[in-house]
C-alpha cells in the first residue's frame, strides 16, 4: 500500500490538478508542484475564472506543512464518504 507521500510523489509526475475538499463544504483546485521531506507545495487555481485557452487563474502558491495536508487529505475522503452514503440513500 502506497503512503499519502508516494501519492502525492505520482500525481505529481502526471503534471494533472487535484480537486481537494474540505471538512466545511469548501475545496480548491490544485497543482502539486514538489513534495519535500515535511511539505507539500502547490499552485491553487480559481475554479470559475477561466482564460481564453481554457486555462484556469493560478491564484496562489502555497508550501503546507505535510501534517496538515495528511489531516486535509483524512477528512476530505471522509466528506467524500459521507456525500456517497447520502446520494445513494444510505
Amino acid at each position: 500500500m502506497a503512503t499519502l507521500r508516494e501519492k502525492y510523489t505520482e500525481i505529481m509526475g502526471t503534471g494533472r490538478k487535484v480537486e481537494s475538499f474540505l471538512v466545511d463544504g469548501g475545496g480548491f483546485l490544485a497543482k502539486i508542484r514538489d513534495v519535500g521531506e515535511d511539505y507539500i507545495e502547490i499552485d491553487c487555481f480559481d475554479d470559475e475564472n477561466v482564460d481564453d485557452e481554457g486555462e484556469y487563474n493560478r491564484v496562489a502558491h502555497n508550501l503546507l506543512p505535510f501534517s496538515v495536508v495528511q489531516i486535509v487529505s483524512l477528512w476530505s475522503v471522509e466528506v467524500d464518504r459521507d456525500r456517497i452514503k447520502r446520494m445513494m440513500g444510505k
